[in-house]
């Protein structure tokens, strides 16, 4: 996750937490707090998750401004990402 984090921050110009869904922490609703905590005027949750079902539940209800598709962090290795991001679609 460190790796798809860092793919994104050199993207775009903010800064880029990453939280689990489950088992790991930080978990995304601490990472959401944490970005909140730190001044962030908007924060958009980015899926990295195959499917729909328990854990897309958990991160698309972890608080964030924007929720993405599930998988919509791979687009990071391509120009239509941000458009991704733009769309403010929530799962």
């Amino acid at each position: 996750m460190e790796q798809v984090r860092d793919a994104a921050a050199s993207r775009i110009a903010c800064t880029v937490e990453v939280g689990y869904a489950y088992g790991a922490r930080p978990r995304v609703n601490e990472a959401v707090a944490r970005a909140r905590n730190s001044g962030a005027a908007r924060v958009i949750v980015a899926q990295y998750v195959l499917a729909p079902g328990h854990f897309s539940s958990l991160v698309a209800n972890a608080g964030g401004d924007v929720t993405t598709d599930r998988w919509e962090p791979i687009r990071a290795w391509s120009p239509s990402w941000p458009s991704a991001i733009g769309r403010g679609a929530l799962s």
